[in-house]
Protein backbone atom coordinates (compact mmCIF):
# COMPACT_ATOMS: atom_id res chain seq x y z
CA UNK A 1 0.00 0.00 0.00
CA UNK A 2 1.31 3.20 -0.85
CA UNK A 3 0.47 7.18 -0.06
CA UNK A 4 -1.20 9.46 -2.91
CA UNK A 5 2.00 10.25 -3.60
CA UNK A 6 3.86 6.97 -3.73
CA UNK A 7 5.58 6.79 -0.50
CA UNK A 8 5.17 2.82 1.07
CA UNK A 9 2.77 2.75 3.79
CA UNK A 10 5.56 2.34 7.00
CA UNK A 11 5.19 3.25 10.62
CA UNK A 12 8.88 4.35 10.09
CA UNK A 13 6.96 7.68 7.87
CA UNK A 14 6.15 9.30 10.92
CA UNK A 15 9.95 10.02 12.11
CA UNK A 16 10.30 11.80 8.57
CA UNK A 17 10.34 15.57 8.96
CA UNK A 18 8.37 17.50 7.10
CA UNK A 19 10.92 18.76 4.50
CA UNK A 20 11.99 14.81 4.59
CA UNK A 21 8.61 13.76 3.48
CA UNK A 22 8.34 16.04 0.95
CA UNK A 23 11.52 14.28 -0.53
CA UNK A 24 10.52 11.05 0.41
CA UNK A 25 8.51 10.35 -2.59
CA UNK A 26 11.74 10.21 -4.81
CA UNK A 27 12.59 7.12 -3.53
CA UNK A 28 9.48 5.12 -5.56
CA UNK A 29 9.46 7.95 -8.82
CA UNK A 30 13.31 6.61 -8.70
CA UNK A 31 12.45 2.65 -8.47
CA UNK A 32 9.52 3.69 -11.24
CA UNK A 33 12.09 5.06 -13.65
CA UNK A 34 14.59 2.41 -13.16
CA UNK A 35 12.27 -0.19 -13.81
CA UNK A 36 11.52 1.92 -17.46
CA UNK A 37 15.57 2.10 -17.94
CA UNK A 38 16.56 -1.11 -17.53
CA UNK A 39 14.07 -1.90 -20.62
CA UNK A 40 17.06 -0.65 -22.74
CA UNK A 41 20.20 -0.16 -20.83
CA UNK A 42 22.44 -2.14 -18.82
CA UNK A 43 21.12 -2.83 -15.36
CA UNK A 44 24.81 -1.79 -13.44
CA UNK A 45 24.61 1.49 -15.71
CA UNK A 46 21.01 2.04 -14.66
CA UNK A 47 21.50 1.32 -10.70
CA UNK A 48 24.55 3.31 -10.17
CA UNK A 49 22.90 6.39 -11.84
CA UNK A 50 19.58 5.84 -9.24
CA UNK A 51 21.98 5.98 -6.72
CA UNK A 52 23.89 9.29 -7.66
CA UNK A 53 20.07 10.46 -8.54
CA UNK A 54 19.19 9.45 -4.45
CA UNK A 55 22.04 10.50 -3.27
CA UNK A 56 21.78 13.98 -4.63
CA UNK A 57 18.56 14.53 -3.35
CA UNK A 58 19.00 13.82 0.10
CA UNK A 59 19.21 9.41 0.51
CA UNK A 60 22.41 7.43 1.63
CA UNK A 61 21.22 4.33 0.15
CA UNK A 62 22.06 1.72 1.63
CA UNK A 63 21.27 -1.04 -1.31
CA UNK A 64 19.59 -0.93 -4.82
CA UNK A 65 19.52 -4.09 -6.55
CA UNK A 66 17.59 -5.83 -9.35
CA UNK A 67 16.28 -9.30 -8.08
CA UNK A 68 15.02 -12.72 -8.66
CA UNK A 69 11.31 -12.33 -7.03
CA UNK A 70 11.55 -16.14 -5.72
CA UNK A 71 15.08 -15.80 -4.79
CA UNK A 72 16.03 -12.39 -3.95
CA UNK A 73 19.53 -13.06 -5.96
CA UNK A 74 20.96 -10.43 -7.53
CA UNK A 75 20.11 -10.06 -10.77
CA UNK A 76 23.17 -8.69 -13.61
CA UNK A 77 20.84 -8.53 -16.43
CA UNK A 78 17.08 -7.84 -16.68
CA UNK A 79 14.59 -11.37 -16.75
CA UNK A 80 11.09 -12.79 -16.25
CA UNK A 81 9.88 -12.55 -12.22
CA UNK A 82 13.03 -9.73 -11.36
CA UNK A 83 11.72 -7.21 -8.59
CA UNK A 84 13.87 -3.97 -7.65
CA UNK A 85 14.56 -3.58 -3.85
CA UNK A 86 16.18 -0.48 -2.19
CA UNK A 87 16.56 0.28 0.96
CA UNK A 88 17.79 4.15 2.36
CA UNK A 89 18.34 6.50 4.77
CA UNK A 90 16.86 9.59 4.69
CA UNK A 91 17.57 11.57 7.89
CA UNK A 92 17.44 9.23 11.10
CA UNK A 93 14.85 7.43 8.56
CA UNK A 94 15.73 4.20 6.66
CA UNK A 95 13.01 3.78 4.07
CA UNK A 96 12.62 0.22 2.40
CA UNK A 97 11.21 -0.03 -0.77
CA UNK A 98 10.25 -2.78 -3.72
CA UNK A 99 8.21 -3.44 -7.35
CA UNK A 100 8.11 -5.81 -9.70
CA UNK A 101 10.06 -5.29 -13.06
CA UNK A 102 8.29 -6.65 -15.95
CA UNK A 103 10.63 -7.61 -18.73
CA UNK A 104 9.53 -5.81 -22.07
CA UNK A 105 9.39 -8.97 -24.47
CA UNK A 106 8.86 -6.91 -27.69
Amino acid sequence: MREEDGLALSSRNRYLSQDERKIAPFLYKTLEQVAKDLQNHPVSDVLAKAVIYLTEHGFKVEYLELCDSSSLAPLSELKEDARLLVAAWLGKTRLIDNISVEENND
